[in-house]
């Protein structure tokens, strides 16, 4: 035993003799590994925050979206309703002209009557053109009545789209906002809400007159006329001949378009009764005149005679006798195409349409749970362990608005539009600093709006 244990004391001398463990720090081999490790910890680090930091970017710009397009569709819905109360102005305007142009052919047979009469010879065309009157008279009136209901309806129709456009404005941001494009995403727990201002505001409209409704039907048939013109006479003549018929019938076009009713001096059928001729004013009178044995057939103006057959004297010449046959007589004929019921009438701009043309939209990311949401995008919390994050939440805002596209003031051209803007705290800001801008929308309508959204959601 004392044999092995001198062998094996032997052979551990020489192995300590062969290894010096001092000679152990300064080998250099593996050092390079602990510089990977260290190098690929930062490496991983960094990509993590990318990572976040882009999740970050794109809860963001899902967000913005959400709120670019809540406003734009409500703007858009807006200026359709624009352009369809314009298309119910325009509509009613036509269906007046239509009246307007029945009433103008019904005042023409009238007065073509009357020029028939006017001539003893046309007693028979008068006659017949009387008929003609009577007859298209009932039916304008028929067509008349049923136009006159139209345009009621449109009038209330419009003003029914000039409430319900701006609900179904609202609604339909609201469904756009919520689609899953906008809502599906790497939210964590948060949840995405969308609200737009104002809150069901009626159309920037007021009610309009009925003679501007007058002067858009004239209009109208101004260009009818210039077209059929054009199509009869040619574009070169068309011009100035539809000038001419317009200074002609315009007079004509305010008297019917007022409605109500007056009275023309026309022409009646010949009169036979002696008496009632003397008695009245005749324009015309038609005698059997006897001179030197000879008779003639002699139209005279007015009365010359008597009703006793004697002689008289007419353009110098002195008749022996005369023999009444008739005469024409004047009469007061009432040109009615009856009353209009003028509470119908377009509506127009209001005075405030500019401010009232703004749509703002406010997307907020509820943060119910910000710490889970934080770590889901990998967004290092803000301050110290066990608080809460300094940003609870992400707010983002957009602005639109619906314009007429060339300029028109009025509600006479269907040329609305929308569009997206930048966005404004107030409504014209020029001049206003950026702080009493936003301390005025902090207390205004809009805001406490806002604020009972959220807290509704």
């Amino acid at each position: 035993m004392r044999l092995f244990q001198r062998e094996s004391d032997g052979r551990l001398m020489r192995f300590a003799r062969r290894f010096d463990f001092r000679r152990l720090h300064k080998e250099e081999g593996g050092n390079v590994i602990v510089l990977y490790i260290a190098a690929a910890l930062l490496l991983v680090g960094m990509l993590w925050a990318i990572i976040g930091t882009g999740a970050r970017v794109v809860q963001k710009e899902t967000l913005q979206s959400a709120a670019d397009a809540a406003a734009f569709s409500a703007a858009v819905i807006k200026a359709k309703g624009m352009n369809i109360i314009a298309f119910c102005n325009l509509l009613m305007a036509l269906l007046l002209a239509i009246i307007i142009i029945l009433r103008l052919i019904k005042y023409a047979l009238l007065a073509a009557a009357g020029i028939a009469f006017a001539t003893i010879v046309g007693a028979g065309i008068g006659a017949e053109l009387m008929t003609i009157y009577g007859e298209y008279s009932n039916v304008e009136t028929q067509i008349e009545n049923g136009i006159t209901k139209a345009m009621e309806g449109i009038g209330k129709f419009e003003r029914g789209v000039k409430t319900a456009i701006p609900l179904l404005a609202e609604t339909e941001s609201v469904l756009v906002s919520q689609n899953e494009a906008y809502t599906k995403g790497n939210f964590g727990s948060g949840r995405p809400i969308t609200v737009t201002l104002p809150l069901a505001d009626e159309l920037p409209t007021k009610d309009g007159t009925w003679d501007e409704l007058c002067t858009q039907a004239e209009l109208m048939i101004d260009r009818i006329l210039d077209s059929v013109v054009a199509k009869v006479v040619g574009p070169q003549f068309a011009s100035w001949l539809t000038k001419g018929l317009g200074i002609v019938l315009h007079p004509f076009e305010s008297l019917v378009c007022g409605g109500g009713s007056t009275s023309v001096q026309i022409n009646q059928p010949p009169n036979t009764n002696c008496t009632d001729c003397a008695g009245g004013s005749p324009t015309a009178s038609q005698w059997n005149a006897v001179k030197g044995g000879v008779t003639t057939l002699l139209v005279t103006d007015g009365f010359p005679g008597d009703c006793g057959g004697g002689g008289f004297t007419y353009n110098g010449v002195t008749y022996d006798s005369a023999s009444f046959q008739s005469c024409t007589m004047q009469a007061a004929l009432p040109m009615t195409g009856g009353s209009f019921n003028k509470n119908v009438k377009p509506l127009d701009i209001s005075a405030d349409w500019k401010q009232r043309t703004q749509v703002r939209a406010f997307t907020v990311l509820a943060g119910t749970n910000m710490d889970q949401r934080r770590q889901s995008v990998g967004v290092a919390k803000k301050g110290g362990a066990g608080e809460a994050p300094t940003l609870d939440g992400i707010l983002t805002m957009a602005q639109a608005e619906f314009l007429s596209w060339n300029k028109h003031n009025d509600l006479w051209h269907m040329d609305w539009r929308a569009r997206l803007v930048p966005f404004t705290v107030g409504g014209d800001t020029s001049g206003t600093n950026i702080t009493s801008q936003i301390s005025s929308f902090m207390n205004s309508s809009d805001m406490q709006g806002l604020t009972s959204q959220f807290l509704v959601h």
